[in-house]
């Protein structure tokens, strides 16, 4: 009588120990989920700047996860290679994170918006910019604005018609402008049916 007791103790005692380890992994994988309240990307264009070298301005992406605890962003434009000596006529491209290659761009920010993404989206964006790692910049027709217009197409967003001598701030007004519900939504209500 006495072994029995034993032993129904100790298959309470494991039950409550798994119990307990269930309850933790649920626990931390509500955390998780609850963390990531919301997914947005911003679209954002800075003026020309003599002085630091931008004498077209520049187009570029931030895809941000709010938080409970703060945005956390990362920022991504389409850039000549470093070290190409003909930049402006073509050669090789890269994506670059815009906090590594110019941060003092984001106080001549002219123009953004912002919409809301999905996992999968954002997901198939992180694919996007690794594709346009492989692909050559051409200022006029394969720059920062055809860089940011493919990623808004991808998001089935309208996107307007592209001029090659339009100005990244041009560009992206004009895809503001074209696309209004997504710039007035501030992020709170998430529309995630974008494809």
């Amino acid at each position: 009588m006495q072994n029995n007791l034993i032993q129904i103790k100790n298959i309470s005692l494991v039950k409550s120990f798994w119990f307990l380890i269930v309850t933790m992994l649920l626990g931390l994988s509500q955390v998780d989920t609850m963390e990531a309240e919301t997914l947005g990307i911003q679209f954002m264009a800075s003026e020309t700047s003599w002085t630091d070298g931008e004498f077209v301005g520049h187009a570029f992406i931030c895809l941000s996860v709010y938080l409970n605890s703060g945005i956390k962003e990362d920022c991504f434009g389409f850039y000549p290679r470093e070290g190409e000596k003909k930049p402006f006529i073509g050669g090789p491209g890269v994506v670059k994170s815009e906090f590594q290659k110019n941060p003092n761009r984001f106080s001549r920010i002219s123009v953004s918006f912002t919409t809301p993404i999905s996992y999968v989206q954002r997901g198939q964006i992180i694919g996007m910019i690794d594709e346009w790692n492989s692909k050559n910049y051409d200022l006029t027709n394969q720059s920062c604005i055809d860089f940011v217009n493919s990623i808004a197409k991808a998001l089935n967003l309208i996107t307007p018609t592209r001029s090659a001598t339009d100005l990244p701030v041009t560009y992206l007004r004009n895809l503001s402008n074209v696309n209004p519900l997504s710039n007035d939504n501030p992020l709170s209500t998430p529309n995630l049916s974008l494809k």
